[in-house]
């Protein structure tokens, strides 16, 4: 291929409009190329921007390092060191700071464009790795060479320059660089492809491994930006409130399934989530019989029944309904609940010698979908505040009837072995203090009827089966 500058140098006059640069420098042979060749084009004002993760202990040399290259090519250096909060931090969430570093200081020095020196290796590498945590199409097209960001670019000059190309570069220049520590652990299973996997093909296969995987990530590439011309227009149907994403169920329901993943995968890809194909088709299971999952950085998906069904992409106000129902009961009497196809019917009764144990119907229902009944009596000293029925929220614990310690409702499920995908559409009798009753399967220490009592709370629970297609009436 032409030599790095002059392919920066064109690939620069064909996708950046105007001349302020800034260029991601960790200190690696890929960035310090990356930076040297566009100085040396003495064509654009050049910012270096240096985010050190806080991860290593060799990070503050590597920050150093840079500072003082940067200033042998006089560009001004702009370095941010990671504020931790924890031990262990999430490699999304170290990319999100990193870039996060990157949108920040392109306002603030009004840049045209950040430069990123990812490579063709870097790009196979992407590639193999997603075909092997299982991708579909969308994950195949890779790294793109040019991403729009707010008011400036995200442009890849060497996404089509090969490792070998930039270590000939590093040589010839008699450059220095750091290298990162991390990346020589074979303990993550990037590490091991870029280390051990990718190598072994290069060496053994009888193709060239490196261009067939570029030219795969093309090609879906190519595809997906014919997909994504048609969902762009039914994203126009998603509404945002309060950090949430939401659509009409009835929509979602009736979009193809090839189209209907990628709406979902472009939601998400827009709030910093990056989802695995079992991901996509746990939200899908979501989508066909209702239920909730929980991504990463505090974002969930579920179905919000107020006023029409939706589903619902973000991040659950605290102190709010976060689960996918939640229905207030009538003090007595009786309540239906159309979207969870429950009867439920509160009575006080007088208490007896013979129900001081608390005798209750605890059979658990073999088939949500179908008819059964459940009942219990409780203290009604116990029920703080209002009562309601709902689905379980994260952190949800209960102390079992005749138990000291509490358990999470994760591991009551477990023990109970109550399959995935009916945990989250389990209904629950809480108050403003918590769970009371897993419906059918266990009841709170705290709900035990006293022996001073006088009466009891008799609550009773009928149903139908779950609904396909209903609205909550609470």
């Amino acid at each position: 291929m032409k030599g790095i500058v002059e392919h920066v140098r064109e690939f620069l006059i064909k996708n950046l409009i105007g001349k302020r640069i800034g260029i991601g420098v960790s200190g690696g042979a890929d960035s310090i190329t990356l930076l040297d060749a566009v100085c040396s084009l003495n064509d654009y004002s050049v910012f270096a921007l240096h985010f050190d993760h806080a991860v290593r202990p060799e990070s503050g040399d590597d920050a150093k390092f840079v500072e003082e290259f940067a200033k042998s090519l006089g560009v001004e250096c702009v370095i941010e060191r990671m504020q931790k909060e924890g031990k262990e931090i999430s490699e999304n969430k170290l990319r999100r700071a990193r870039y996060d570093f990157f949108e920040r200081n392109a306002k603030r020095l009004k840049l045209n464009a950040i430069l990123t020196a990812h490579t063709a290796n870097d790009q196979a590498e992407t590639v193999l790795f997603r075909i092997m945590r299982g991708t579909g199409i969308h994950g195949m097209k890779g790294i793109p060479s040019i991403r729009d960001a707010e008011g400036f670019v995200f442009l890849r000059p060497l996404i089509d320059v090969r490792r070998t190309d930039i270590m000939r570069y590093i040589s010839n220049r008699n450059l220095e660089y750091r290298e990162d520590s991390s990346n020589l652990s074979d303990m993550f299973f990037r590490n091991r492809i870029r280390n051990q996997i990718l190598p072994f093909l290069i060496e053994h296969s009888q193709c060239d491994i490196i261009g067939s995987l570029n030219s795969l990530a093309e090609s879906a590439k190519l595809d997906e930006d014919f997909f994504y011309s048609i969902v762009e227009r039914e994203l126009h149907l998603w509404s945002m409130e309060d950090e949430k994403i939401s659509v009409p169920l009835r929509i979602i329901k009736e979009l193809h399934p090839a189209l209907r993943s990628r709406c979902i995968h472009s939601i998400l890809n827009r709030i910093g989530i990056f989802p695995a194909r079992d991901v996509i088709e746990s939200i899908e299971d979501i989508i066909a019989i209702g239920g909730r999952c929980d991504l990463s950085e505090g974002v969930s998906v579920w179905i919000n029944h107020s006023n029409e069904d939706r589903l619902t992409i973000g991040r659950p106000i605290q102190g709010l309904c976060l689960s996918i129902n939640e229905s207030a009961l009538s003090d007595l009497g009786e309540t239906i609940i159309p979207s969870m196809g429950l009867k439920i019917s509160v009575k006080k009764k007088e208490y007896r010698k013979d129900i001081a144990e608390l005798k209750r119907s605890e059979i658990r229902p073999k088939d949500l979908q179908k008819p059964w009944a459940a009942s219990a009596n409780i203290s009604e000293e116990s029920v703080v505040g209002r009562l309601i029925v709902r689905t379980r929220l994260q952190g949800d614990r209960l102390q079992p009837f005749g138990m000291t310690g509490t358990k999470k409702l994760q591991d009551i499920f477990i023990d109970e072995k109550i399959p995935l995908l009916e945990r989250d559409l389990w209904p629950l009798l809480c108050d403003d203090e918590g769970v009371l009753w897993i419906i059918g399967v266990k009841q709170a220490e705290r709900t035990r009827v006293p022996k001073h009592a006088e009466e009891i709370l008799h609550i009773e629970v009928h149903s139908d089966g779950l609904p396909n297609d209903s609205k909550e009436i609470a």
